[in-house]
Parts: structure tokens; C-alpha cells; sequence
């Protein structure tokens, strides 16, 4: 017994909560991916891990990042490139930091890489003509 319950009344508590529908890893580790990729900018390396160290299974992670709506993994990683650097990368010391920022959120060093790639294509001078 720990805290005044007892296991018994414990695993009938959680046995109770779970077939009501108000325990369910599965709907949390997708809210869960949906929220740190829209409210924090994370990619799928710190998703994968910060569930895992919650105690959610790796198939139900695996499940939850692969349910993904229109906006991609690189979609996600430009976004915040784009939030973040504003305008292009002028040298190798801002794309560096630039794919600090991006790795550090948990994406990918080859997404991080294409993510600025895409920035400088999109956020380069109009030639006039």
C-alpha cells in the first residue's frame, strides 16, 4: 500500500478510468505530437523521445508520428526557420546557427539541411528585370 490505497484499489481505479475513455495513451501521445509541433515548433526526434521518457510505448509513438495532416516533417522544420531567421541566411555563420536552432528541436540533420535550403530559396532577393 502507498499513499493510504491499496495495489488492488489502484489497478481497479485505473482499470475503471481506462475503460471510460479517460486514460488512453494513444489519444494523448497524438494530441501530444500535434501540440509540441504546433505550439513548440518540435520535430520528431524530440517528440519521439520527451513520449518515450512520459512512458508511452513505442508503437503508440511510432503511430502517432506517422498520423500526420497536411504539414510535413520539413514543412514544419522551414516554418520555424522561417519564425526564427525572418530573412535569408547570409552566411554560413547564421545557416550554422540556423540548423543549431532546428537539430536542437529535434529534427533531423538532412530535414534541417533542406529545411534551409528551401528558406534561402524562398526568402532570396527577386531579380528585376
Amino acid at each position: 500500500m502507498r499513499r493510504g490505497v491499496s495495489a488492488e484499489d489502484a489497478e481497479a481505479a485505473v482499470t475503471e478510468v481506462t475503460e471510460a475513455g479517460y486514460l488512453d495513451d494513444a489519444d494523448f501521445a497524438r494530441c501530444f505530437v500535434e501540440d509540441r509541433r504546433r505550439l513548440d515548433g518540435w520535430g520528431e526526434r524530440r517528440i519521439a523521445h520527451d513520449l518515450a521518457r512520459r512512458g508511452v510505448p513505442e508503437e503508440l509513438i511510432e503511430a502517432a508520428l506517422n498520423d500526420r495532416g497536411p504539414e510535413t516533417e520539413l514543412d514544419a522544420a522551414t516554418t520555424v526557420l522561417e519564425e526564427r531567421a525572418g530573412g535569408p541566411l547570409n552566411d554560413d555563420g547564421a545557416r550554422r546557427r540556423a540548423l543549431g536552432v532546428l537539430v536542437r528541436r529535434g529534427y533531423s540533420p538532412e530535414v534541417a539541411y533542406e529545411a534551409i535550403r528551401r528558406h534561402e530559396r524562398g526568402s532570396a532577393p527577386m531579380e528585376r528585370g
